[in-house]
C-alpha cells in the first residue's frame, strides 16, 4: 500500500475512534459495546498475525505523532534509562487499568470515555515533547507492552506510515527490528526483563482476569480487591509455573517456554473471550455481544477457540521468525544523549 493509502487508513480507523468516544458520551451502552466488545476483542489477533498494520493504523499514535508529521514538535531525545522508564511504566499501567475494566470501564461509559481521552492527550504532550514514537509508540503506551509480546512472530513487514526518517530515536527501534520474544539487546535490560516478566505472568494474569464478574458500580474496597486479587493470583502461579519449567527442563527444551506462554496468553483470551462475546461466558451477560445462548450448538463456543489455540500455538512455536513490523526508513544519523 502507498503511502497515500496509508493516511486514508488513518484517518478512517481515527475517525472511528472518534465515533466510539462520542458513542461512549451520548450513547453509553452502543459505545462500550463498540470499544470492549468489538474493537478490542479484535486486537489481539490483529497484533498477533499484522502488528505493523496496527502500528500504522493505531488512532492514540496517530495523535501522538500529529505534532510530528505538522513540523511542530520539539523532538527532544530521550536517553536510553528515560525511555526505559516509560516502557516500565506503560506495563504498571497495563496491569493497574485492566482489572479496573471490571469495577469501572467496562459498565460505565463516561469512565471509559475520560481514559480514553487522558491518554489520547498524554500520548499527544509526548509527541509534542519527543521525537517521532521514542516517548509514546515504544515507551509509555500500554499496548505497546502487549505488542512486543504477541507481535514477536510478524507475518509480514508493512511500510512504515509514520515515520518519513529514522533517527533511531528507540534502541532498538521495535518497529524496525526482526524481533525475538523477549528482545535480548545490551541496550536494554531493563526491557528484556520486563518482557520476561509480561511473558511468564501474563498467562495467568488473563486467567485470573476471567474469573471475575463485572459490577455495575463501585461500592466497597473489598469489591476492588476482589478485581485485583484474581488477576494478581494468577499472575505469581504463571511465573512459578514459568521459571520452574525453565529450571526443570533440558537445556534445548528452554527455547519453547517464551513462545508457548506466548502462544498460552493469547489462546487463554480467546478460549474465554469468544463465549462471552456470545453470551456463554463464565459470568453470562458480562462482555457479550449477541446473544447466542439458544442458537449455536453447545461445542460450538469451544471449539472455535480451541481451533483458534491450534493455531496460535503453531504460529508462535512453529514458524520461523521472519520480518519486522515495519520497513525501517531511510537513517539521518543524529547524535543521541
Amino acid at each position: 500500500m502507498k503511502l497515500q493509502g496509508w493516511r486514508i487508513g488513518q484517518f478512517f480507523v481515527w475517525m472511528i475512534g472518534l465515533w466510539i468516544f462520542i458513542a461512549l458520551l451520548v450513547a453509553p451502552e452502543l459505545g462500550l459495546h463498540a470499544f470492549w466488545d468489538v474493537l478490542i476483542p479484535l486486537a489481539p489477533i490483529l497484533i498477533v498475525f499484522a502488528p505493523g498494520l496496527w502500528r500504522n493504523v493505531c488512532p492514540i499514535s496517530t495523535v501522538s505523532l500529529f505534532n510530528r508529521h505538522r513540523g511542530w514538535s520539539m523532538q527532544k531525545r530521550l536517553s536510553r534509562k528515560r525511555q526505559a522508564n516509560l516502557t516500565t511504566v506503560g506495563m504498571i499501567l497495563l496491569l493497574v487499568l485492566i482489572p479496573l475494566r471490571h469495577t469501572l470501564f467496562n459498565t460505565n461509559g463516561m469512565a471509559t470515555a475520560v481514559l480514553l481521552l487522558i491518554l489520547s492527550l498524554t500520548a499527544f504532550v509526548l509527541g509534542w515533547l519527543y521525537d517521532w514514537k521514542s516517548a509514546w509508540c515504544a515507551g509509555m503506551c500500554p499496548v505497546h507492552q502487549v505488542e512486543k509480546l504477541y507481535g514477536s512472530r510478524a507475518g509480514s513487514s508493512y511500510l512504515n506510515a509514520h515515520c518519513r526518517s529514522c533517527s533511531n530515536c528507540s534502541i532498538p527501534c521495535p518497529d524496525s527490528t526482526v524481533k525475538g520474544f523477549v528482545n535480548p539487546t545490551a541496550n536494554d535490560k531493563r526491557g528484556q526483563k520486563n518482557g520476561l516478566f509480561l511473558c511468564a505472568g501474563f498467562p495467568g494474569f488473563i486467567w485470573g482476569w476471567f474469573q471475575v464478574p463485572d459490577y455495575s458500580e463501585w461500592n466497597s474496597m473489598v469489591q476492588l480487591g476482589t478485581v485485583y486479587l484474581w488477576p494478581i493470583l494468577g499472575l505469581l502461579i504463571s511465573l512459578t509455573l514459568f521459571f520452574t519449567l525453565k529450571k526443570l527442563l533440558p537445556g534445548s527444551s528452554r527455547q519453547y517456554l517464551i513462545p508457548g506462554f506466548t502462544a498460552l496468553a493469547v489462546s487463554l483470551y480467546y478460549w474465554y473471550r469468544i463465549p462471552a462475546l456470545m453470551g456463554l461466558g463464565v459470568y453470562p451477560g458480562d462482555g457479550m455481544l449477541v446473544d447466542l445462548h439458544d442458537s449455536v450448538p453447545a461445542y460450538v463456543p469451544a471449539l472455535i477457540p480451541f481451533l483458534l489455540g491450534i493455531l496460535f500455538f503453531w504460529w508462535f512455536l512453529k514458524r520461523p521468525l521472519e520480518a519486522s513490523w515495519l520497513i525501517r526508513p531511510e537513517y539521518i544519523k543524529r547524535e543521541r544523549s
